[in-house]
C-alpha cells in the first residue's frame, strides 16, 4: 500500500510515468501502485478513443480563460441540484 506522502515523490512520479507509457503501449505490467482512479481514468480515455501522442494543446489568453472558466461554472451550477 502506498501512502499518500508517496504520491508526490519524484520516484514515485517516474514509477507511474512508466506504468503509463506500458498501458497506452498495451504492455502486461503491475499496476498494483497505480492509484485505482488514476488507472480507471486511463480506462476510460482509452474506450473514449483518447490517442495520448496527437493530442493538441493550445494556450488560452487570460480573457478566453475566464470565459471558459465562466462557462464550465454555469455548466457545473445546472448539474448540481
Amino acid at each position: 500500500m502506498v501512502n499518500s506522502a508517496t504520491y508526490s515523490t519524484p520516484g514515485y512520479q517516474e514509477l507511474i510515468h512508466k506504468k503509463w507509457e506500458n498501458f497506452i503501449n498495451d504492455i502486461e505490467d503491475d499496476y498494483s501502485m497505480v492509484r485505482p482512479e488514476v488507472l480507471a481514468s486511463w480506462s476510460r480515455s482509452r474506450s473514449a478513443g483518447v490517442d495520448p501522442h496527437k493530442l493538441i494543446h493550445t494556450l488560452l489568453s487570460p480573457e478566453a480563460l475566464s470565459i471558459k472558466l465562466s462557462l464550465n461554472a454555469v455548466r457545473w451550477r445546472s448539474t448540481v441540484r
